[in-house]
């Protein structure tokens, strides 16, 4: 299979599918960053420059659930001004408030109209911890699969997450566009140009005295 050079290969996502320490301790660290977007809550900011925004963070299992509160705390203590001191209402639970899902959507809009030609895309062959073997594509800056894809659960089994432990950039999506012919010579008109050229020399021969007698 053609491999894309300048793009990150590791294992053979066609091969035999054997599970290494590699990818092993990928899908640890899938799984550990999988029970942290789990835990993923939200706080509205009642106190401060941020007033009326909204904080998210996860902390430990046995954070309270809906409605723990935390301590006020001085915020970005080494700006200029000293920070300020900011205070976050009762958990909100890991659903994600309104006016924060709205600005999500936005921004994804805005990023679907603009996706990247064919021709920019790159083609990755992926197998999962899971062994499932699925093809995405990436834009062509991203050279490393780790930074392609957020790839967590698998689309063909379900096993979620299910950490990438082969693949390989296989091709472009679409063909690059032609580039334009340069246009050649315009034989008239360098004909006329000539013709033109040969003129000035002979009234400049003329004009000093040197036009030949016939």
């Amino acid at each position: 299979m053609t491999v894309l050079d300048g793009y990150e290969a590791f294992g053979d996502p066609d091969g035999e599918h054997v599970l290494g320490r590699a990818a092993t301790a990928a899908q640890r660290d899938a799984e550990s960053t999988h029970a942290a977007l789990q835990r993923t809550h939200f706080h509205e900011i009642v106190l401060g420059d941020r007033a009326g925004r909204y904080l998210s963070h996860c902390h430990g299992a046995d954070d309270g659930g809906v409605g723990h509160v935390h301590p006020g705390e001085q915020v970005f203590p080494a700006r200029a001004d000293g920070g300020n001191w900011q205070q976050l209402g009762p958990s909100l639970g890991t659903a994600t408030p309104a006016p924060v899902a709205a600005n999500a959507r936005r921004v994804f809009e805005t990023l679907a109209q603009r996706r990247p030609a064919d021709h920019e895309l790159v083609r990755w062959r992926l197998r999962l911890f899971c062994g499932c073997v699925v093809e995405r594509s990436a834009h062509l800056s991203h050279k490393a699969a780790a930074a392609a894809f957020t790839l967590s659960r698998c689309p063909s089994c379900g096993m979620d997450p299910s950490a990438i432990v082969a693949a390989r950039a296989v091709g472009q999506v679409g063909d690059s566009p032609a580039v334009p012919a340069v246009p050649g010579p315009d034989t008239a008109a360098r004909a006329r140009l000539e013709r033109a050229r040969a003129e000035v020399l002979r009234l400049e021969r003329k004009l000093g005295g040197a036009e030949p007698t016939s």
